[in-house]
């Protein structure tokens, strides 16, 4: 629990920091329309998985913005479905931390399988904007409930904490 404590403290101490010196780019333009909204998805067919996702962001300030993330997942035996709600604040042009709440749900394809409660989790990371079409973000998913659901579509293997470093490539 300290891990938390320590990494808000820390985000606000460089929210505090950086808003002082107005020298810094600003990362959302006020030409970027207050709410936006994007979304994504492809079919596997080999075991008729889809994936599928989208995006709603409202800018809340220049520097600032609160989004909706959503990932729909389908797999052989389950269907998933992944949320977050999570704020974001640049600290210059390309950088930036989140920190939200994560909610991660399933649904059974066959009844003999024992349904799992949501998994419930709090987000924080660090992001990077190489450009507009390119991302990086580092993170963890620290489990708040007591849920034996693993996360990512996996079943059988539960995990309370989980660090993750991806990135996302716009066409």
């Amino acid at each position: 629990m300290w891990k938390i404590h320590s990494f808000l403290c820390l985000f606000v101490i460089l929210q505090y920091g950086f808003s002082q010196n107005r020298e810094n780019a600003l990362a959302i333009s006020d030409a970027e329309p207050k709410l936006t909204r994007s979304t994504f998805s492809y079919p596997l067919f080999l075991d008729d998985e889809e994936h599928s996702s989208f995006l709603v962001r409202y800018r809340l300030s220049d520097k600032t913005s609160a989004e909706l993330r959503t990932f729909y997942d389908t797999y052989r035996a389950t269907n998933r479905l992944r949320s977050n709600f999570r704020f974001k604040q640049y600290l210059n042009k390309r950088l930036y931390l989140y920190s939200g709440l994560e909610i991660e749900g399933e649904i059974n394809k066959y009844p003999h399988l024992k349904q799992q409660p949501p998994r419930v989790g709090l987000i924080n990371g660090l992001g990077y904007e190489v450009n507009k079409s390119f991302v990086i973000e580092g993170g963890s998913n620290i489990q708040v409930n007591n849920s034996p659901m693993g996360v990512f579509g996996e079943r059988d293997i539960p995990m309370p904490q989980v660090y993750t470093l991806g990135g996302k490539i716009k066409f």
